[in-house]
């Protein structure tokens, strides 16, 4: 194997690793997306509970207030989130482009060694 074969699939290999963090970063935020629903839905529930049990014009000027800044904070947190899956994914396609002209390129290399050869 020639050094521009072996510096090109050195080249794959670090892009197929990189591809590899770059989709487990993604799966890693989709958890975290996936987390911020569940907690809402647990907020909800909870809040809906204690207003059951808590009236009075005090109590649900803080619960409303509580449940707001909660329910911004979980959306800030899935909004977030999501921006970053959608970097990801771009940089996932980027990527696997980027290996399939590399693998291209290698093969290229690799036909024009072998009618060398011949």
């Amino acid at each position: 194997m020639t050094n521009k074969l072996k510096q090109i699939n050195n080249t794959l290999q670090d892009l197929e690793l990189e591809l590899s963090r770059t989709k487990r970063k993604r799966e890693d935020l989709e958890e975290v997306d996936t987390f911020g629903y569940t907690t809402r839905n647990k907020c909800d529930n909870l809040f809906a509970e204690i207003a059951h049990f808590w009236k009075g014009d005090t109590a649900t000027r803080f619960l409303n207030n509580s449940y707001e800044d909660t329910a911004f904070k979980i959306n800030k947190l899935q909004r977030d989130a999501y921006q970053q899956i959608e970097h990801l994914a771009e940089e996932e396609r980027k990527i696997k482009t980027t290996i399939n002209t590399t693998e291209d390129l290698y093969y290229q290399e690799k036909k024009r060694l072998l009618e060398e050869d011949n």
